[in-house]
């Protein structure tokens, strides 16, 4: 019996995945587990739309990462902030910080794909922005206390 998995499942494939298996298995615990559906031919139809919906919106996705990213390169943060004496800030610079500085800035950066060292004293830094399809820019990041 043809089925399309809802789910991964060990040993047999991932969600989406039309498989070929046996009826006592599909019967048994497949269908009641609800780990798969029938394949008729309206479900693979309904399958191969959603995966060519997903595949659009990823290249979408891919497309404006690269615009991002080559729009991020180069750029350059500057930020104020309270320091003692002896030069060390009070509070370090964050890549969640740096992340809400870069927004105000019109580019819209999650801060776990900033890395950057602990910014700790005044002072130029390099940052890395790496993207989740791959894509990488370099920032400045200014830090001058008050």
């Amino acid at each position: 019996m043809k089925v399309i998995l809802l789910k991964d499942v060990a040993d047999l494939g991932k969600a989406d995945d039309v498989k070929d298996v046996s009826d006592g298995h599909a019967e048994n615990f497949l269908f009641p587990q609800h780990l798969a559906i029938p394949a008729t031919k309206a479900a693979i139809k309904a399958i191969e739309q959603k995966k060519e919906k997903a595949r659009r919106e990823s290249q979408s996705d891919l497309d404006k990462e690269a615009t991002l990213a080559r729009g991020l390169d180069g750029q350059e943060v500057v930020f104020e902030a309270k320091a003692s004496e002896n030069g060390t800030l009070f509070a370090a610079i964050t890549p969640k910080m740096i992340a809400a500085a870069l927004r105000k800035l019109g580019f819209d950066v999650d801060s776990d794909w900033i890395s950057v060292p602990i910014i700790k004293s005044p002072g130029e830094y390099a940052a890395m922005i790496e993207f989740p399809h791959g894509f990488e820019s370099k920032i400045s990041v200014n830090v001058s206390s008050e």
